[in-house]
């Protein structure tokens, strides 16, 4: 969250949306560590009763004062990226900064103790996917049903070189065997067996043909508060809004499937139970499996979206 972000400006964007729309969530995340914003406690704190759920991004280094804060609200969801247990799985997030990695499963234990739910973001990489079915256990083991694991896709970004590599085909094909096998033994803790399948599908090359409704279900602000045309496309170089379209960026459809651009084609995130959820191919209750849809609060919300244009909320400031 870049520090300079107006707070008046946000605050006053998120009235104008509440006057005329209803959401599932408000998820409050960043281009960087979203708990280093001054106001952020205030922003969470003052929107919490707003909205069914306020989800919170972080990388779990947000300090204690600022958690003791947050934790005190009843319709927290907190998420955390934790690619692994082990160093090795966890590479691309810690880079060989054992402290660091200690104080992230850290974080995510004092939600547990604290009875936070928590979604546990994991980007599938070849540092990580072949001990996957390890990660997890290790999960169900230390946290039982009470976490969410939600597995995607390496995604390039434009501009922007990484270290974090796609994993390889066979490895792709050997985890979607091995999960296939035992998805029942870890599905309290996994997406939809939907979404997992389609996700294995993507990583394997499979052109996209799935129609996206997260830019039409979605409202999201960038860095400088901008309406983004997709959460998604806005996490790419350079973010894109309504007023800078230019050359192919046409909203429209692209080889008859509703898409942006051609970067759609790339594009695999946690929103796909979305678009699955609205082609009617998991349900309300697989939804509400999730912690950030799970509180009865959500029910009208996702009650709506299953057949018109409900919107979740977010902020990426």
């Amino acid at each position: 969250m870049r520090s300079n972000v107006d707070k008046e400006k946000l605050f006053g964007n998120i009235d104008r949306f509440l006057a005329s729309q209803k959401a599932a969530v408000f998820k409050v995340s960043g281009y960087g560590e979203v708990s280093l914003w001054p106001s952020i406690l205030e922003l969470v704190k003052r929107y919490s009763k707003c909205f069914p759920v306020v989800q919170v991004i972080t990388n779990g280094t947000l300090n204690e004062n600022l958690f003791e804060g947050l934790k005190s609200i009843e319709n927290l969801v907190v998420t955390v990226t934790i690619d692994g247990h082990t160093m090795q799985m966890n590479s691309n997030r810690v880079s060989g900064n054992k402290k660091l990695h200690g104080k992230v499963l850290e974080f995510a234990s004092t939600c547990k103790r604290n009875e936070i739910p928590l979604e546990i973001n994991c980007v599938l990489s070849s540092a990580n996917i072949d001990g996957f079915l390890k990660y997890i256990g290790y999960i169900k083991e230390n946290f039982g049903s009470t976490v969410k694991v939600f597995p995607f896709p390496v995604r390039p970004f434009e501009g922007l070189v990484s270290s974090c590599r796609p994993a390889s085909l066979g490895s792709i094909e050997s985890m979607e065997q091995k999960l296939s096998d035992r998805y029942e033994n870890f599905h309290e803790i996994l997406p939809p067996v939907e979404y997992m399948f389609r996700m294995f599908e993507f990583m394997k090359g499979v052109k996209r043909r799935w129609k996206c409704y997260v830019p039409k279900l979605v409202y999201a602000e960038g860095p400088t508060l901008e309406k983004l045309i997709c959460p998604c496309l806005g996490h790419t170089k350079p973010s894109e809004n309504n007023n800078t379209l230019k050359g192919n960026l046409k909203p429209g459809k692209l080889d008859g499937v509703s898409f942006i651009d051609r970067r759609c084609f790339e594009c695999f995130t946690h929103y796909e139970v979305l678009n699955l959820f609205k082609d009617g191919l998991i349900s309300i209750k697989d939804l509400k499996r999730i912690p950030s849809f799970s509180l009865p609060t959500s029910d009208e919300v996702l009650t709506l979206l299953s057949s018109s244009s409900a919107q979740n909320h977010t902020v990426n400031s």
